[in-house]
């Protein structure tokens, strides 16, 4: 089958480069044809790019002309599927035109924060430019098969009408070969410093506690250093690795760390979705310290992982003074727990890509029946 990915943002920034760079190398070892549609501002420094190495056809555009740049491919060469994989930064400026084009071909979209498209009255949410476009998405859109990856969030996206299934966020299959615990614990905060990412939270907490382990951020960007500076100064143990990690690179962060952080505020569950980094934590087997917006977005809370009981810094303090004194029993009991339950819930891209594309060779009939099992 010929597969066109279309990813609304460029492949070198958070999950972007893993999650489009999976499922490429996954589909190919299925035996599909695969092409790559992505904005690339920066043309050609993308980790995406040196990732899949020439394996990938990948069509460069500037994310406002990036359906522009779907057209011609649908013209030229017959596509069966065109598989929108972050529909939801798209702003849905469909032309009539990439509409029309895609009649004869199957659709599937990717959804992976649906809060924002959905306002309060349960219809689409846009803005002026995009009520124009909404009645002709409406119709496009009404019946094609829509990924989700949490159940809390199917009910937001049937609420305008889109064919919404749940399908456990995918992970890749990890090697673990971590480092032995030293004699103190090393805790991991992984991302930008984003309010809904609560890293100011975590910083007060890690004084109130008056951590004694390590501390350690990546990926946060250029300020990161800085920043860790003038709030920590010398009190705690701390490093940074500022850059955008790979996929690679991450997973070592992982495998030499003990305790991962998601001090995720309310903003995070407000706008719905999984989360990565709670996942990728757990398939490494490492203890997990996080509040109820992260956690909540699990099935069941595998041993090792652990729930503040807000998401304010005293709270979290509590949480972290609670496990550190037998920190090492719950590593033990994490290097286990963590990768059984990803196991067990389906969280590989295998599982995901096959389901994927069953969705999207079902009829309207089947997909409704599916749904209602979902």
């Amino acid at each position: 089958m010929n597969i066109l990915l279309v990813n609304a943002e460029p492949l070198d920034r958070g999950h972007h480069p893993t999650y489009v760079g999976a499922l490429h190398d996954k589909l190919i070892s299925l035996g599909h044809d695969v092409a790559v549609v992505a904005p690339d501002d920066r043309l050609g420094h993308a980790p995406w790019q040196r990732r899949v190495g020439s394996t990938a056809r990948t069509i460069r555009a500037s994310q406002r002309w990036l359906r522009h740049s779907v057209a011609p491919v649908l013209r030229r060469r017959r596509i069966d599927l065109v598989w929108e994989t972050y529909a939801d930064t798209i702003r849905f400026r469909m032309s009539r035109q990439y509409t029309q084009l895609l009649r004869p071909t199957k659709l599937l979209v990717t959804v992976h924060s649906p809060r924002p498209l959905v306002n309060a009255r349960g219809t689409l949410a846009a803005s002026q430019l995009q009520r124009i476009s909404n009645g002709r998405l409406r119709g496009l859109l009404g019946t094609t098969p829509a990924i989700v990856h949490t159940p809390r969030d199917i009910d937001e996206l049937r609420r305008v009408s889109l064919a919404a299934r749940a399908l456990p966020w995918p992970v890749c299959d990890q090697a673990h070969n971590a480092r032995p615990p030293g004699s103190r614990p090393r805790l991991l905060f992984v991302g930008e410093a984003r309010r809904q990412k609560g890293l100011e939270v975590l910083i007060d907490a890690l004084k109130s506690a008056r951590w004694e382990g390590e501390f350690r951020w990546v990926g946060g960007g250029p300020d990161a250093h800085h920043v860790l500076a003038a709030q920590l100064g010398a009190s705690i143990d701390w490093s940074v690795r500022p850059e955008e990690l790979s996929s690679n690179e991450l997973a070592f962060e992982y495998r030499h760390t003990d305790i991962v952080a998601l001090p995720y505020r309310a903003q995070f569950a407000a706008r719905g979705g999984a989360s990565s980094i709670l996942l990728e934590a757990l398939s490494h087997g490492r203890v997990v310290v996080a509040t109820q917006h992260a956690i909540g977005t699990l099935r069941c809370t595998p041993a090792g992982t652990f729930a503040a009981d807000g998401d304010d810094a005293a709270s979290i303090a509590r949480c972290l003074r609670g496990l550190v004194a037998d920190w090492r029993t719950h590593l033990e009991a994490a290097v286990d727990a963590g990768p059984r339950y990803v196991q067990q819930h389906g969280h590989s891209y295998g599982r995901y890509v096959r389901a994927a594309l069953t969705m999207a060779a079902m009829g309207r009939d089947e997909r409704r029946g599916a749904r209602a099992l979902s």
